[in-house]
């Protein structure tokens, strides 16, 4: 049977130019969408509190976000 979701461990692909869904090529429509969604981090001020990564950076809950095709965006996360 053919995998039918993708998984960007299986290349080791966390480019900004796949989307982390669906793994296709990032287009001009598409967009970077928050980790976090914005009414959580609205609703706890988490937008600028910082946090330290595994990799010993620093970076804020606002500032993570992911590469989304607009197709994904469209029809799996703006339902949720």
């Amino acid at each position: 049977m053919a995998k039918l979701e993708y998984n960007p461990f299986d290349t080791l692909n966390f480019s900004k130019d796949i989307c982390f869904l669906s793994g296709k090529k990032i287009t001009t429509g598409d967009a970077l969408i928050p980790v976090f969604p914005v009414w959580l981090m609205e609703k706890y001020q988490l937008d600028e509190q910082p946090f330290k990564l595994l990799d010993e950076s620093i970076n804020t809950y606002g500032r993570l976000q992911l590469p989304c095709s607009a197709d994904v965006l469209t029809n799996a996360l703006e339902p949720l």
